[in-house]
């Protein structure tokens, strides 16, 4: 299969050699024609890339204007040699990759091109459907797009005699077209972006024209459906809204049935009605628009800002948010670019603003962001957030971030959830994942997360650990030297450091009260890593003291299990929650902790705040946290009391001030990777 490229230029001489250079890659000859109008240097520009690359086969040819476009074209067709034809204008050009709105991500464009021109030769098309994306572009999100025919059969058309050739001066259509012969290439995106400079008599030309070759049409038949709609879109862009309704009006009398054109017709009809101040009228063709197509957003933002006009911004919230759930679909009439990108995100922020919900107004405003950056929509987050930074808190259990979080809450602006949240994650600039947990499996944004890790994840969560691409993330705390040393997997990919856990001191205090020295306390959860049997062991093998135990169960199991291997103890006293846990721990002489698993234990440090000597199960890593003087043995308790009640409380203070974590953990919240 050949293919020939096809154009007709005019004071193109800043933007044609982007456009050969774009089809370099799969066109067999050019066909360029030079308009006698020309003023500038585009003939210099395309004998410029002749002279570039001189293997390529170029027909250069002036062209005097005769006011029509089919004519133009035409004369092109003539002299291409391919098996197929692609039209191009001078300022349009395909890009090596670019934002595909339908598929919501950036794709490659140019790598494609070859491999749907083996399936245009294959099923000898007639007419081959590219995306076109029009100007003016707001970043990478067009005007508008929309699927139009580019690339034709360079032979006899349906009806055996004559070849696919344009028809009409304005607005011309490639005639003899078999329908059933056309396809559709959506992922392949033509971009169409003319100079500003030559927009305005590009527009003022195809306005003459247009209305001169509509109205000469609408002579022969006024119920031209075609022409009328046409007419009405060419009235549009030269703001003549009156001209425009009416011919709209005149469309919709014709009784057509439902089709995206009478779609559009409804729309644009609305948009006239808006602009004259006429909104019965307006929200009247919006409403018909929708319910022609449903599936389109176009219709629902505008009646969404009609809303917010009137100062209802719940109404306006509801139709942005009908907006967002239709997902945007490749069609041959225009789509919006923006309203399929960026605008209903924006569109609700303003809405979420006027209802007060600050939260969900920076949220959805930092979606509209991923499409386009503006300095206005920057300021509007920095106004809903107070110029303070917003860190998200996700912790599904909420013990251990409760006096960090508190103190964050005095210089930024701090949520905490227990599950991931899509539109929280967009509010934060930064979050804190407490836990390797499910959220992980469900964080969108790791580019802005700092994940602390604990004994739990370490032993229990490694599935989930090693299935996270670490280096995607912002960074990795872990509370214990010996979390990190399990974890090479982690700290191999990512910023990683130990910020050991810390005790706020000063909310714990020592009574100067006699107190039980044989009195030993938990306080806490207990489950399969607390190791609750290892505590009933001592329980059993030890009569003299008593055990008080200020517990929740999370594993009724266990309870049962541990239940009846202390049938028979009578130094078991069961201690309902405490208001305060200094009651508590001014009883004790001792705090025990029998675990197997641990990353430090807030039950002792707690406890030894408020002076109780500590019993320590000699987990990995505990002799790096806890007093050689408080580990005890596997098989019996040790009661060795070494220090004094303030000696413990100072050991906390000294090695595990809340303060320091605090600090800490600030420093690397505020982290940028």
């Amino acid at each position: 299969m050949k293919l020939s490229v096809c154009l007709i230029l005019k004071n193109e001489s800043s933007t044609i050699r982007k456009c050969l250079d774009s089809v370099k890659g799969f066109v067999n000859d050019y066909v360029i024609g030079i308009d006698d109008a020309t003023k500038d240097n585009t003939k210099e520009e395309v004998l410029k890339f002749i002279e570039d690359n001189k293997d390529i086969d170029v027909n250069l040819y002036d062209y005097k204007w005769d006011d029509s476009f089919a004519d133009a074209r035409n004369a092109g067709m003539d002299k291409a040699k391919g098996d197929f034809i692609l039209i191009m204008d001078g300022h349009e050009y395909f890009p090596t990759t670019w934002f595909n709105i339908t598929e919501n991500r950036e794709m490659p464009v140019q790598s494609l091109i070859p491999k749907i021109l083996e399936k245009i030769d294959e099923e000898q098309t007639d007419e081959a459907f590219v995306m076109l994306y029009q100007q003016p572009f707001v970043g990478a999100m067009p005007n508008n797009y929309f699927l139009q025919p580019r690339i034709y059969r360079n032979g006899i058309g349906k009806d055996g005699k004559n070849l696919l050739r344009f028809g009409r001066a304005a607005h011309n259509v490639i005639r003899n077209s078999d329908p059933e012969k056309s396809i559709h290439f959506p992922e392949i995106i033509l971009i169409h972006d003319a100079p500003e400079d030559n927009r305005a008599e590009r527009a003022t030309q195809r306005a003459g024209m247009n209305v001169k070759q509509l109205k000469a049409d609408l002579k022969i038949n006024e119920k031209d459906t075609r022409a009328l709609f046409y007419l009405g879109n060419t009235y549009m862009e030269t703001k003549e809204y009156e001209l425009a309704a009416e011919s709209f009006e005149k469309y919709l009398a014709c009784k057509t049935v439902a089709t995206e054109e009478k779609y559009q017709v409804n729309f644009h009809l609305g948009i006239c009605y808006k602009d004259l101040k006429k909104n019965k009228e307006a929200f009247d063709s919006f409403y018909r628009a929708i319910r022609i197509s449903p599936m389109r957003r176009d219709a629902y933002l505008l009646v969404g800002d009609m809303f917010m006009d009137a100062d209802k911004p719940q109404e306006a919230l509801h139709n942005y948010n009908s907006a967002l759930l239709i997902k945007p679909e490749c069609s041959r009439m225009f789509s919006n670019g923006a309203a399929h990108t960026w605008m209903p995100y924006q569109r609700c922020a303003l809405a979420y603003k006027a209802l007060g919900d600050n939260v969900k107004a920076v949220s959805h405003m930092r979606r509209a962001q991923r499409f386009v950056q503006t300095p206005e929509w920057e300021k509007f987050i920095e106004e809903c957030s107070g110029k303070k930074k917003n860190i998200l808190i996700i912790d599904a259990f909420g013990s251990f971030t409760f006096e960090i979080a508190k103190s964050l809450s005095e210089k930024y602006n701090v949520l905490t959830t227990k599950r991931f949240d899509r539109y929280l994650a967009e509010w934060a600039d930064v979050i804190w994942q407490e836990w390797g947990d499910q959220n992980l499996l469900e964080n969108t944004v790791p580019h802005k997360t700092m994940v602390r890790i604990h004994g739990y994840e370490a032993y229990l969560n490694v599935n989930i650990l090693q299935s996270i691409k670490w280096e995607t993330f912002k960074n990795v705390v872990f509370v214990a030297d010996h979390i990190k040393d399990m974890l090479p997997f982690i700290t191999s990919k990512v910023r990683s450091r130990v910020i050991q856990n810390g005790v706020d001191t000063d909310k714990f205090y020592i009574k100067e009260m006699n107190r039980n020295k044989k009195s030993i306390g938990y306080a806490g959860f207990l489950n399969v890593k607390k190791n609750p049997m290892r505590l009933a062991k001592y329980i059993v093998d030890n009569p003299d003291y008593i055990f008080n135990l200020r517990v929740d169960w999370q594993d009724a199991f266990l309870k049962s299990s541990f239940e009846y291997e202390t049938r028979d103890c009578k130094n078991i006293v069961y201690h309902a929650r405490y208001g305060d846990l200094n009651d508590f721990w001014n009883q004790m002489e001792f705090v025990i902790s029998t675990s197997d698993i641990e990353s430090f234990s807030y039950n002792v440090a707690e406890a030894m705040s408020c002076g109780c000597h500590p019993l320590v199960y000699p987990w990995k890593g505990a002799n790096t946290i806890w007093p050689s003087s408080s580990l005890i043995s596997k098989d019996k308790l040790y009661f060795n009391v070494v220090n004094s009640r303030q000696d413990e409380r100072e050991y906390i203070k000294e090695n595990y001030p809340l303060n320091k974590q605090i600090v800490d953990m600030t420093k690397e919240l505020m982290y940028v990777k």
